[in-house]
């Protein structure tokens, strides 16, 4: 499995945590960085959200783009590797969930 939690398992958590809330008040989810476990976040929430949800995502992230740390090892031995050490944000998101699941580029103070 390429992610962390499955659909079945974010649903579920969702719903523990967020299921006494009234469904017509939006609620809203800052994920603080972009790192791999912020942006990972966000993809399982956009898989799992639909716009039913009434659920705002926003990811606060200060670049443009993902700095793969640990292909730095790597990166530094092949030319070819590096070119993908830095990747864009912009298609992190699939574009169905584009409305309720962005990144914000920004500084949390």
């Amino acid at each position: 499995m390429n992610h962390f939690l499955s659909r079945t398992t974010t649903r579920t958590i969702t719903s523990r945590a967020f299921g006494h809330l009234n469904k017509s008040t939006m609620m809203r989810i800052v994920i603080v960085g972009g790192g791999q476990a912020g942006i990972n976040c966000a993809q399982n929430l956009a898989k799992t959200l639909t716009d039913a949800d009434n659920t705002e995502v926003v990811v606060l992230e200060k670049s443009g783009h993902f700095y793969h740390t640990l292909g730095a090892a790597r990166a530094c031995v092949d030319a070819d590797y590096a070119k993908s050490m830095f990747v864009p944000y912009d298609n992190a998101i699939p574009k169905k969930s584009s409305g309720f699941v962005r990144i914000k580029h920004a500084v949390a103070t």
